[in-house]
């Protein structure tokens, strides 16, 4: 027999997105996204949850601040066995470098 589908899961999702919307409203008050984005993490360790790729690549990963281009971090894409982003947090400094794939350009 296969597993169940996972019910926690499906109550636990509004409530991370509503957390992660209150973080961008929250970008230009640093301390109280900080705060968001980390207890977003907390849960989504506490309840063994993925986050998607998009979320994750959106937080620094050294102080968890949440990086948009042009508001709380620079962004520059390059060339380097594919396609590179590089993301320099403006709170912290910390350099996120991703690969990006044909579909996401």
């Amino acid at each position: 027999m296969g597993k169940a589908k996972n019910k926690k899961r499906d109550e636990i999702l509004p409530i991370l997105q509503h957390i992660y919307n209150t973080s961008l409203i929250l970008i230009h008050s640093p301390n109280l996204s900080i705060r968001q984005t980390r207890k977003l993490k907390m849960l989504c360790n506490r309840k063994q949850i993925r986050m998607c790729r998009e979320v994750k690549r959106s937080m620094c990963k050294r102080c968890s601040f949440l990086m948009v281009p042009g508001v709380s971090c620079d962004s520059e894409m390059y060339v380097s066995k594919g396609y590179r982003i590089k993301m320099v947090c403006w709170h912290c400094g910390n350099v996120n470098d991703y690969f990006v794939g044909k579909e996401e350009r």
